[in-house]
């Protein structure tokens, strides 16, 4: 397989995010709070022996780069589980 870079004038700024999909994970590039210029980085690895490695890894994504939108105590927002089975498993209420 041929692997190929692609280069692109994207301009970040604070509270910019880009997500990417990789073999093995995902990619967040972000942009940096400290440095207008630069782009920070953030790998969200699968672990292999976890069956629910990729929906992990992406819950680990959504919660550290959407904190401020996720459900705390006082707040209402959201709120992300991974379900051992499939709805069609659910118990009716």
């Amino acid at each position: 397989m041929d692997k190929k870079t692609i280069q692109s004038q994207i301009e970040f700024e604070y509270g910019d995010i880009a997500i990417k999909r990789i073999v093995n994970g995902w990619v967040v590039f972000a942009g940096s709070s400290h440095d207008d210029e630069r782009v920070d980085t953030f790998v969200y690895e699968e672990d292999d022996n976890d069956p629910k490695g990729t929906e992990n890894a992406i819950k680990r994504l959504i919660c550290e780069h959407f904190e401020e939108h996720m459900q705390s105590k006082m707040e209402g927002g959201l709120k992300i589980t991974i379900e051992p089975q499939g709805y069609a498993y659910e118990e009716e209420e």
